[in-house]
């Protein structure tokens, strides 16, 4: 019984990683139930998540049964993901790499009444949220947030021929975040 629960556990597990890594390649179109969103990230060497959950009075909550939107690198300072309508999603955590072509890295998160972003997800859209530039200031990472939608349309126009002229300014919260914090670095906007 216990080989069995372990091997679900396991598969669960690898089910919950592949699904983290959601691609959005240069062939991608819009499905009727989801919208693609857009981030500028920077430094280069930063991977972020964007998890889905719900706002609970004034702070967002991570859903704890659902996995990750994406969790990546820049691609030429963008992270382009997709959501499904009705999402709520944030930036939740990310990780300091070696490199945008690694996975592994140092792990920081929002957490404990830190602020993060969050946006609801429409239908059939190309959304630009804005640019999150971190900086390690001690024990702790900001974020600052900048908007360069002239940029992120002529990289969405250059990388992504079949969403040309479809992105859109999109509005996005800075809410708390109610998660535990299980690491002595957070990150703070």
């Amino acid at each position: 019984m216990l080989r069995i629960f372990c091997l679900t556990l396991t598969v669960l597990g690898l089910f919950g990683c592949g699904t983290s890594y959601r691609v959005v390649d240069s062939n991608t179109v819009i499905k009727d139930e989801e919208s693609i969103f857009v981030i500028g990230v920077s430094p280069g060497n930063y991977r972020i998540a964007v998890y889905p959950g719900s706002i609970e009075g004034d702070a967002f909550i991570q859903s704890t049964w659902r996995s990750a939107a994406v969790f990546g690198a820049a691609k030429n300072g963008y992270v382009v993901g997709r959501g499904k309508e009705g999402d709520v999603l944030a930036v939740t955590n990310f990780a300091i790499v070696d490199s945008s072509d690694a996975i592994r890295g140092q792990s920081f998160g929002a957490c404990e009444g830190l602020k993060t972003m969050v946006f609801k997800m429409p239908a059939g859209k190309v959304l630009y949220l804005g640019d999150i530039k971190y900086n390690r200031l001690g024990d702790r990472i900001h974020g600052k947030f900048s908007n360069s939608f002239d940029t992120a349309n002529k990289y969405i126009n250059d990388l992504f021929p079949l969403l040309e002229g479809q992105l859109e300014q999109w509005e996005y919260q800075v809410l708390p975040i109610h998660t535990s914090c299980t690491t002595t670095i957070t990150v703070s906007y």
